[in-house]
């Protein structure tokens, strides 16, 4: 019976070619771009592999690391060390500068100063529209 019905949808088709060639090579054409184009959807969307990280072999030493003399670099500085997640009251003393009510108005005057410069530059860069003239706009 499946071959019966195979021989059936056969026949129909070698119908449809001799009978209507256009019609035959049309609905052939739009099953290829149906197939391609579900083709192309199925490799869009498929899942991207993660890249993997190069694999690196561990760096040994066979001097101690040189640090060069630098006219800012502080004698006891690490080129790598442990942190804590809070700094000790000797750390804000050394590294941190509490500024005074002088000190910060003459930094917001300069943080001033930068944002007007910054702002006149923008104004007489950008292009303001036409005036358009409202007469020509109303109805008649």
């Amino acid at each position: 019976m499946f071959e019966e019905g195979l021989d059936g949808i056969g026949d129909k088709i070698r119908e449809l070619k001799e009978e209507k060639p256009l019609v035959f090579w049309a609905s052939v054409a739009l099953c290829a771009l149906v197939f391609v184009a579900l083709v192309i959807v199925m490799i869009q969307t498929a899942p991207k592999k993660p890249a993997k990280a190069p694999v690196s072999d561990e760096v040994t030493l066979d001097a101690p690391l040189f640090i060069p003399d630098a006219p800012n670099l502080e004698q006891d500085y690490y080129p790598s060390r442990t942190t804590g997640t809070v700094w000790t009251s000797d750390e804000i003393e050394q590294w941190f500068t509490t500024l005074d009510e002088k000190s910060l108005e003459e930094l917001e005057k300069a943080n001033d100063t930068i944002m007007i410069i910054s702002v006149m530059n923008k104004a007489t860069t950008c292009q303001l529209p036409p005036v358009i003239d409202p007469a020509i706009l109303s109805p008649i």
